[in-house]
């Protein structure tokens, strides 16, 4: 008899997610098939994106930050 059954490996044994159909002390052989694992993506940097973009701007931009944003003085 064949059966295809879901089990966790707690470090030590197998324990079946569900029921089954096995009189208890029987023998059996597993095939173990463990799920693909991911990739880990490269970390992203937003500030080497910005700094890719070679943006240009008034050079008191960042002294004058409020003045820009918030009272409408012009960009240079």
């Amino acid at each position: 008899m064949t059966q295809t059954l879901k089990a966790i490996f707690d470090g030590k044994v197998f324990r079946p997610e569900g029921l089954v159909k096995i009189p208890a002390h029987s023998s059996v052989k597993l095939t173990v098939q463990t799920p693909p694992t991911k990739k880990k993506a490269k970390p992203y940097s937003l500030l080497r994106k910005v700094a890719a973009m070679k943006l240009k701007g008034p050079k008191d931009f960042s002294e004058n930050l409020d003045e820009y944003l918030y009272r409408g003085k012009p960009l240079k």
